[in-house]
């Protein structure tokens, strides 16, 4: 799991219980990778950041914010070990507590005096990350899983007694057909059982897509048996054996959910470029600016590594495809303000 992940919603829930009257809180944001550890640059950024604040701040204010300033410092010079991606410190005024959380991604440079928290960098990355749910069955066992930030969140089994197939010898061979009836049917519950168990963890743990594996005959039982709300989160198939390690399940799902996001990415972008003569789609960086700040846009597309560089350039590197969209582009609404 990516340091950080499995406190961020602890973290977020705790920070939220509104600050005594007359107290501010320190929140800073660093980005304290492993590209950084020389100087250290993220311990001057840091300091930087103080000395700005102190600027804007009123002189009332200026012992406290000082005073947490200090703690603050006093962590990251003696106590913090540098090497993970990112790191968030809340300091509140009149209290020598503070709270270090290892963040899974750097969110850039940020140092806040304020009432409250500044949270908004941890809602983001918390935003990355969707719950997924799998299901991995055969005709009488049922494994279920659903995975958030990078981890099992919750894991059920279920297994159920079913007849076997065919009849053998004497009499039972008479009633062959009887007999595969009867075996469907306990085959069908089975398949029932699993997908009541898997609606009672969608209300405990709403997830946004399923993935599904296992033999053919029982996951063309399952597909056809979902109801709509599991029907509309079914995004793809594992192609895992059902007996696999939780570990081995929990790598599989993780490498689905990456490349399920990019086919997304991608289908947004193709959609994007096969609307751009449209009167309601801008592509490039002027349109895009001029639109944002009518405050016309509905939906804005980003690449990561967006810079600013002219057609010439953006020729010359190849940067502006259909895979990548190096130029950021906007749909929006031609008449409604969003």
């Amino acid at each position: 799991m990516k340091p950080g992940l499995a406190a961020l919603p602890l973290a977020l829930e705790e920070l939220q219980v509104p600050s005594q009257p007359g107290q501010s809180v320190l929140s800073v944001y660093l980005d304290t990778g492993p590209g950084r550890t020389d100087g250290p640059a993220y311990l001057f950024a840091f300091r930087d950041g103080c000395k700005a604040l102190r600027h804007t701040t009123l002189p009332a204010e200026q012992a406290a914010l000082d005073t947490a300033i200090a703690h603050a410092e006093r962590y990251l010079t003696t106590r913090f070990t540098p090497g993970k991606p990112g790191l968030a410190l809340f300091a509140t005024s009149g209290s020598t507590s503070l709270r270090a959380i290892d963040l899974p991604a750097a969110s850039g440079d940020e140092v806040r005096w304020d009432v409250q928290p500044h949270l908004a960098p941890l809602y983001a990355l918390l935003g990355e990350y969707e719950r997924v749910a799998a299901i991995l069955i055969d005709k009488e066992r049922a494994r279920l899983f659903i995975v958030y930030l990078g981890a099992i969140e919750e894991q059920r089994e279920i297994r159920d007694w079913v007849p076997g197939k065919q009849a053998t010898g004497g009499w039972f061979a008479l009633a062959q057909t009887h007999y595969a009836r009867w075996h469907e049917e306990y085959v069908l519950h089975h398949v029932q059982h699993a997908i009541a168990t898997l609606l009672t963890m969608l209300h405990a743990h709403p997830f946004d897509r399923l993935l599904v594996g296992g033999p053919e005959e029982a996951l063309s039982l399952l597909k056809q048996h979902l109801p709509r709300s599991l029907r509309s989160r079914l995004a793809g198939t594992l192609n895992i054996e059902i007996f696999a390690s939780a570990n081995e399940v929990l790598h599989a799902v993780l490498q689905k959910a990456v490349a399920l996001e990019q086919q997304a990415e991608l289908r947004d972008v193709q959609e994007l470029l096969d609307a751009a003569t449209a009167p309601f789609v801008v592509v490039g960086l002027d349109g895009t600016l001029a639109m944002l700040s009518e405050g016309r846009v509905r939906r804005l597309v980003l690449a990561d590594a967006f810079v600013r560089l002219g057609p010439n350039a953006l020729r010359a590197t190849g940067c502006w495809q259909k895979e990548s969209a190096a130029l950021c582009a906007v749909r929006y609404w031609s008449r409604s303000r969003i």
